[in-house]
């Protein structure tokens, strides 16, 4: 980089500029999977909208890529010779109940947008994971626990500010930019930076979750009878069944550490008793080791127990028509040989999120009947391989009612085919914004088709 430049650029910057050499670099560049390993050129951690800008407008000059993340939660590349862009101090939540919207800035979790709903009775269409930023996650699409009565958290995004690749910075919503506006609404990595979000809420007033657990001896039976108990469920109920082996932590219950288990999560928007009616069913079958469902306000999600510190994982997904018999032994098999497999689940979609959105998006409607999602921990150089085996052993069994697809939300390390994601008639549309708005390719887009 040019050193006038580079001093220039970094007096205008008013939050950090770190470089390598800098006791800070490292953590400034770990993302939360701890697999993928990030070298840019240079770390920016925005202080406001004016960083964005004039980190945008170097990189430009300089000829380089600007790679924006808030909490990391989406890297799934390297960044060589890129500007990481961290935007997670951006973080302002301004709800407006009478509208039912919410404007948000790029660093807010969705336990931040949550903490600000509750009180008003509204709910964003968070995901199981609380730590995650909102904007990235609606971005992507967001598959969240209301997911079959709402669809996705991208088809809620009603306007956005940003900083285009060509250096504008535009307001975009249905009658601004629709063209920008569509693709924003699932695109995955827009042809800017996006400095804000307005997002519509929908009701929560009430709404029962939480999770099942029972031993792995009960996977084949609960795994047997979920095809055709989720055919009898309402939209208002979503859930995940999957099997789990429990880490040997103090931080686990002594009844389920270092074990194998089954687990189901549910969110419902109704009272218990309707919820436990609708799970008779699964519960006739056998006694769960564990019980937290219980009514919950919109700010307390966390159902899931998904970890909140960044960890060395690697996960594998696939879109299915159906879940076929001869698969289901398969996929409750996380015996002593799984190696560094630690959690097969299947989420259960259909619902609103296989009726097409009311304006076109990326991703009208998700064209499958369950989300197949294989997850591993990765602590030692071999466990790479031995993984990649056990995934591929489960994502076979599945082959004959696989979609070949997979949701922009669930992209991983080695997920670079923008095909996975997207229709064709989507990345032309995609393709033709990247263009227009941003026809340097400032923005680093690791999906790009």
């Amino acid at each position: 980089m040019v050193l006038n430049e580079l001093a220039r650029w970094r007096e205008t910057v008013q939050g950090a500029v770190i470089e390598p050499g800098d006791q800070r670099f490292a953590s400034a560049t770990r993302p939360w999977s701890l697999t993928v390993e990030q070298r840019p050129v240079a770390v920016v951690v925005a202080a406001d909208v004016e960083d964005v800008a004039a980190t945008v407008g170097f990189a430009a000059r300089q000829g380089r890529q600007v790679a924006v993340q808030a909490t990391g939660h989406g890297a799934i590349d390297s960044l060589d010779g890129a500007i990481l862009l961290r935007t997670g101090a951006l973080r302002g939540v301004t709800v407006d109940p009478s509208r039912r919207r919410a404007r948000l800035g790029p660093g807010v979790s969705w336990r931040d947008v949550q903490r600000a709903c509750a009180p008003h009775g509204l709910s964003g269409l968070t995901g199981t994971a609380p730590g995650v930023g909102a904007t990235g996650y609606t971005l992507t699409g967001g598959l969240g626990l209301l997911a079959r009565r709402h669809g996705l958290a991208a088809h809620r995004l009603m306007a956005a500010e940003l900083v285009t690749g060509d250096g504008r910075r535009l307001s975009v919503d249905r009658d601004r930019y629709p063209d920008l506006w569509c693709a924003l609404r699932g695109g995955g990595t827009p042809p800017g930076v996006v400095t804000e979000i307005e997002i519509e809420l929908v009701p929560a007033p009430v709404l029962c979750a939480g999770q099942l657990i029972w031993s792995a001896e009960s996977a084949p039976e609960l795994f047997g009878a979920f095809r055709s108990w989720t055919s009898t469920l309402p939209d208002e109920m979503t859930t995940t069944l999957g099997v789990q082996q429990v880490p040997s932590l103090p931080s686990v219950p002594e009844p389920l550490r270092g074990r194998r288990v089954v687990t189901l999560t549910v969110a419902h928007l109704g009272e218990e008793e309707e919820t436990r009616r609708l799970l008779r069913p699964l519960l006739d079958l056998a006694q769960p080791l564990s019980d937290t469902l219980v009514p919950r306000k919109p700010d307390d999600l966390d159902v899931a127990g998904v970890p909140t510190d960044p960890a060395p994982t690697r996960a594998r997904t696939e879109l299915l028509t159906d879940l076929p018999d001869a698969a289901l032994d398969v996929l409750t098999d996380l015996g002593p040989d799984a190696g560094p497999l630690m959690l097969t689940e299947i989420r259960h979609l259909g619902g609103a999120l296989t009726r097409s959105a009311a304006t076109s998006t990326p991703m009208n409607r998700v064209e499958g009947e369950f989300l197949l999602e294989t997850v591993g921990l990765l602590f030692r150089e071999e466990d790479f391989g031995a993984l990649a085996i056990e995934q591929a052993r489960i994502h076979d069994a599945v082959r004959q009612v696989a979609t070949g697809r997979t949701l922009r939300s669930f992209a991983n390390a080695g997920d670079r085919d923008a095909e996975r994601f997207f229709s064709t008639e989507a990345l032309a549309l995609l393709n033709d914004v990247a263009r227009r708005y941003d026809p340097g390719a400032v923005i680093h887009n690791p999906t790009a088709g």
